[in-house]
């Protein structure tokens, strides 16, 4: 299960260039992200390992 937290608590979530992005847009409060395993980062074994529907 995908745990969600702001930007603003876990920005090393975010790639370097969002991070950017979302700071100056001062967005990092509100928006969420969750931390996955680099090994499920493709859509469909992301989709089989935290039942994500990417449909």
């Amino acid at each position: 299960m995908l745990e969600f937290v702001s930007v603003a608590s876990h920005p090393e979530y975010v790639a370097p260039k969002m991070l950017s992005f979302l700071k100056s847009h001062e967005l990092t409060d509100k928006i969420q992200v969750a931390q996955i395993d680099p090994q499920y980062a493709d859509g469909e074994k992301l989709s089989e390992a935290y039942g994500v529907d990417i449909n």
